[in-house]
């Protein structure tokens, strides 16, 4: 099956630490659950911990933010828990081949977005990378890649 034609939006990031990934995806999924999106964040490493701190710094109503938190942010999420009879959006964070790994064992593209989201310190090519997508997400925001 060939992914990139088939799943709904696929987009990439690229980022230096979990605190950088936080603040760029947190406008994303907040955007997401105010429209009753779920989201589902599979995480290479367990960012609990920075999360409550960057949550507490970030400028969102308490209910929102609690709503954040209560989303899997550690490491112990099984694909065989995602409901895949609703329109979801997936973050996948971590390496190269974790993102390539798990996207791959996602079972039906058509219904998701996917955000890969790629550690800085983790690839090798961010060009090779890079040329699979149309579109990134950074800290203003969803762009097409020119």
């Amino acid at each position: 099956m060939n992914t990139k034609d088939t799943m709904q939006e696929r987009i990439c990031c690229f980022y230096a630490n979990e605190v950088h990934l936080q603040i760029m995806i947190l406008p994303y999924i907040a955007s997401k659950l105010e429209t009753n999106e779920k989201v589902y964040l599979i995480n290479q490493d367990n960012m609990e911990k920075s999360i409550k701190n960057t949550i507490r710094k970030i400028n969102l109503k308490e209910t929102k933010k609690e709503e954040i938190l209560k989303l899997n942010w550690g490491d112990k999420i099984s694909l065989k828990d995602i409901n895949y009879e609703e329109n979801i959006n997936i973050i996948i964070n971590g390496s190269e081949d974790f993102n390539d790994k798990v996207t791959k064992e996602l079972k039906d593209y058509s219904k998701m977005n996917i955000i890969n989201s790629y550690n800085l310190e983790k690839i090798s090519d961010i060009e090779k990378i890079k040329s699979q997508y149309k579109k990134t997400i950074n800290s203003i925001g969803i762009k097409e890649f020119a």
